[in-house]
This record gives C-alpha cells, structure tokens and sequence, in this order.
C-alpha cells in the first residue's frame, strides 16, 4: 500500500494565473553611481515606490527615505537604480538625491548618464481599454496538517485577500473554513505567495481576490 500526498492549489480570479516570467535581465553594463532616497517632498508617505517598467508603470517594491542606492542613469523623469538581483527599477528622479544630508537633484553635473524617456507605445483607444486581473507569479505549495493527515481529511479552504499595488497580498482571512489545521496551513501559504498586480487602463490597481486551495488526500492501493 502506497501513500499519496498531492496538493493542488486552485486560482478563483478572473483569468488563469500565468507562470513568473523566466527571462532575467542582464546586469548594467553602466557604473552605478551612489545615490540617496529622499521624501522631503513627500508630506504623507515615508518610502518611495520602485517600478519595474517606465510605460506599464508596474510596482516592484519600496525604498525607505534616505536609503542609499547604486544610481546607473537618468531616463528622462526617471532614475535607473541597480539592485543585488541585477533586474532594473526605477525611481521618480525628484525622489533621488546626490546628497544624504539636503536634495540635491540629479542636474547634467551629477555624473550620471542621462538619456531620453523610453519611448513607450500609445495607450489603446477607451474602447478597447478595460481592467487586468492579478496575476499569479509565486505560489509554494502549502504543506497538509498533522491532524488533517491522521483523520484523511479532504476538502478545499477558499482564502479572501487584497492584491495591492506591489504584488503582495493583504488583508488575508478566510472565507470558506475547512478546519484540522488546514485553514492556518491556507493562510500561511498565501502570504507567501506574490502577484502581478491588476491593471486598470494600463495601470496598476488594487484588487480583491479569492484563492483556493485544494487539499486532497488519497491511497493508491496496489495489488499484487
């Protein structure tokens, strides 16, 4: 007698989720200069956002105020950072400073490379615009409980969450109880899990979502 243990997870969003993209971008063959993060003309927020992409506007994650970073160019109205993983972000170039101590903008005396704006395509006529769901990008599997195991439960969790601008799930409850520890298992899978975000108009949204997770127990019975 064989014990199986498969786990399937289920995506309940608007379109199936796509697989992260493989292609990694190569590193800048640029020096990177040292740069700083500043907020001083941000009155409410105490970070600043990273973007992936200057035309689709896509989030990838946050800096701290006064955070030192490794500038590699100008692109117009954005600042090129690079980052240990060797994939580009950029930055609004008001929010970069020479100097740690006052703002001391990125001018043409900064020794930074300055190039024009990507040119980006033209945004598709209001007619043929309309909303993006998130898509799914990670999901490790969650692992069954010792209780759920013990009882052969079966059944599916179905998880409430916010997809937010950067990615990253919040606002994770549980909608459809299935009980035996399995619930937790739900939830502490999910906040793992990252998204892209959705898209409104080619921008990038919050959004509601639901997730299940399927958890399936059975025995492969061979005979001999």
């Amino acid at each position: 007698m064989k014990l199986a243990l498969p786990l399937i997870i289920a995506i309940a969003l608007a379109t199936s989720a796509q697989a992260a993209d493989d292609a990694q971008s190569k590193p800048p063959d640029k020096e990177a200069l040292p740069g700083y993060v500043a907020c001083s003309n941000r009155q409410t927020d105490r970070f600043v956002s990273m973007f992936l992409d200057l035309c689709q506007k896509v989030p990838a994650g946050r800096l701290d105020c006064g955070q030192t970073i490794s500038v590699v160019q100008r692109r117009g109205e954005w600042v090129e950072i690079a980052l240990p993983d060797k994939r580009p972000r950029y930055l609004p170039a008001d929010s970069v400073s020479q100097s740690a101590d006052k703002f001391v903008p990125l001018d043409a005396n900064s020794a930074i490379p300055n190039k024009s704006a990507e040119a980006c395509p033209p945004p598709p006529p209001p007619e043929q615009q309309h909303e993006k769901p998130p898509q799914l990008i990670y999901a490790p599997d969650p692992e069954y409980s010792l209780e759920a195991k013990k009882k052969n439960i079966n059944g599916t969790v179905q998880i409430s969450l916010i997809v937010g601008l950067d990615g990253v799930p919040h606002d994770i409850s549980v909608h459809q109880k299935l009980g035996y520890g399995l619930d937790e298992k739900a939830m502490e899978v999910v906040r793992k899990w990252r998204f892209r975000p959705a898209l409104k108009d080619g921008e990038p949204v919050e959004k509601q979502a639901y997730v299940e997770i399927m958890f399936h127990l059975y025995r492969s019975i061979t005979i001999r």
